[in-house]
């Protein structure tokens, strides 16, 4: 049931005509003689309240902000570290804990490690030697450019062509009119130099040799080369055992055949 309005003047009223707007409690008295109690509508929100709560938002923010920072700072390595990176120039990294920096290469550190020369071709030059070693020269001949020299039948730069007495013959089989040996017959042992002037002025297609002979070749890859006889058996089978020397060296400096 609607009640109705306290009529102007009524205990508490703001004295609006409309009568239904009261600052305080008010008491009306009603037909019947019953009893109306009106209570005043709440006070609307104050702008401050709003102000206040914003302020203590702010402050919670930052109080929480600096809580963090706090904890990470006391963190252990929360400390400055390098950059990352190379080191700066002119500045070398240090050596980790219990080792010891490497030493550096003598000469600086401009100088260029040495590089390995192929074995027998490295050091001496138009001198360098190819191969040494101890042949046995049969029927078969050898080849003396390859290293170690090999075995080829009849198309060597020497061989065994006759046994009694020995006689080396050169690659005549090979080259036709070949004239690739010369007889040494001095005492000292020649150089490469002087192998390959006398095959050069002196060559032949074939030499007789025994113990203690020393012959000249050249090669058919243009390498000089000398045989030191050492034995020298009685037939084809026993063949002529020569210490044999070559140069790395090739020289062309006059017709072979």
């Amino acid at each position: 049931m609607s009640l109705p309005p306290p009529p102007p003047g009524s205990g508490g009223a703001s004295g609006n005509t409309s009568g239904n707007v009261f600052d305080s409690f008010a008491a009306v008295q009603g037909p019947f003689g019953v009893q109306h109690i009106y209570h005043p509508p709440p006070p609307p929100p104050r702008r401050a309240w709003a102000v206040v709560a914003g302020v203590v938002s702010v402050v919670g923010a930052a109080a929480a902000g600096a809580l963090l920072v706090l904890h990470f700072a006391d963190e252990p390595g929360a400390g400055a570290r390098p950059p990352a990176g190379p080191a700066a120039a002119g500045t070398a990294a240090a050596p980790a804990p219990g080792t010891s920096a490497p030493d550096a290469p003598p000469g600086g550190p401009d100088t260029a490690p040495d590089t390995p020369e192929p074995p027998g071709e490295g050091g001496a030059g138009k001198d360098a030697e190819r191969w040494a070693g101890t042949l046995l020269i049969d029927v078969n001949g050898h080849v003396l450019d390859e290293r170690p020299p090999v075995r080829q039948p009849f198309f060597g730069d020497v061989r065994l062509g006759e046994d009694d007495p020995p006689v080396l013959y050169g690659s005549e089989l090979a080259a036709p009119g070949s004239t690739n040996l010369a007889l040494w017959q001095r005492p000292a042992a020649p150089t490469r130099e002087e192998c390959a002037e006398l095959v050069s002025a002196q060559g032949v297609d074939r030499v007789e040799v025994g113990r203690g002979s020393v012959v000249c070749v050249r090669t058919q890859g243009g390498r000089t080369a000398v045989l030191t006889v050492v034995s020298a058996g009685g037939d084809a089978r026993g063949g002529v055992r020569a210490e044999t020397r070559v140069w790395s060296a090739t020289d062309r400096r006059g017709p072979v055949s």
